[in-house]
């Protein structure tokens, strides 16, 4: 799907550096490319706000940037963990 894609390169855009970590959940695991998508979805949110005018646009776009902080805060702590889980895994195999 290319909404998959697009995510999916939007995410690594945004975490660089964890570029092999994003994929990697993204192709194994549905709950992340949910969690991606929702990211998508709420950066194009704020985007459509910020070109809107008057009050009401402002607490709209305000909203949508802090969920939108949110979200990568909880994209970074699910690879955090990931990333965690395979070092230990590694050292388990050595």
């Amino acid at each position: 799907m290319r909404s998959q894609g697009a995510t999916l390169s939007m995410i690594q855009a945004r975490f660089q550096g964890r570029e092999r970590s994003i994929a990697r959940a993204f192709a194994e695991n549905g709950s992340f490319r949910d969690l991606c998508d929702d990211y998508r979805k709420c950066a194009s949110a704020v985007d459509r706000w910020q070109r809107q005018k008057g009050k009401s646009a402002v607490s709209r776009r305000r909203e949508y940037q802090e969920l939108l902080e949110e979200l990568a805060l909880e994209i970074r702590t699910w690879l955090d963990a990931m990333e965690s889980a395979s070092i230990h895994e590694n050292e388990r195999e050595h």
